[in-house]
């Protein structure tokens, strides 16, 4: 995984790098397969206190539990994302990074495409698929 975080394409200094990192983070935190990641919502990530994240899945069939994924009765699953060891690096640097770079006005969908804007400047605004 160091390896893989460490490539340059994987930067999270840049848009496209920010977006993978992300997206890998997601995946290895908690277990989403295929479809599962379009039917993430920006709104199901909630920042904990202890700055880690909890993230509501709505629809989660084979996801067998574990000390990550957290049922509690009469609500959705959620999974746990630890916080970062480091301030400056980690699965909850690199999120709270992405969502503040997300535009108000965006779709609710989490996983966006990097665009631009009429002046130049690299956003995320269009859904991923």
């Amino acid at each position: 995984m160091v390896k893989i975080f460490e490539h340059p394409n994987m930067s999270n200094e840049t848009p496209d790098g920010l977006l993978k990192r992300v997206f890998l983070w997601v995946g290895c935190c908690t277990a989403q397969r295929g479809g599962s990641y379009y039917n993430l919502m920006a709104e199901h990530f909630k920042e904990r206190d202890d700055g880690g994240f909890d993230i509501i899945t709505i629809h989660d069939k084979t996801h067998q539990g574990g000390y990550y994924h957290r049922p509690t009765s009469n609500q959705t699953p959620t999974h746990i994302i630890p916080p970062d060891e480091s301030k400056e690096c980690g699965a909850c640097y690199d999120i709270k990074k992405y969502l503040n770079l997300r535009p108000k006005n965006a779709e609710k969908n989490f996983f966006l495409h990097v665009n631009k804007d009429p002046e130049g400047n690299i956003i995320f605004i269009e859904i991923c698929y």
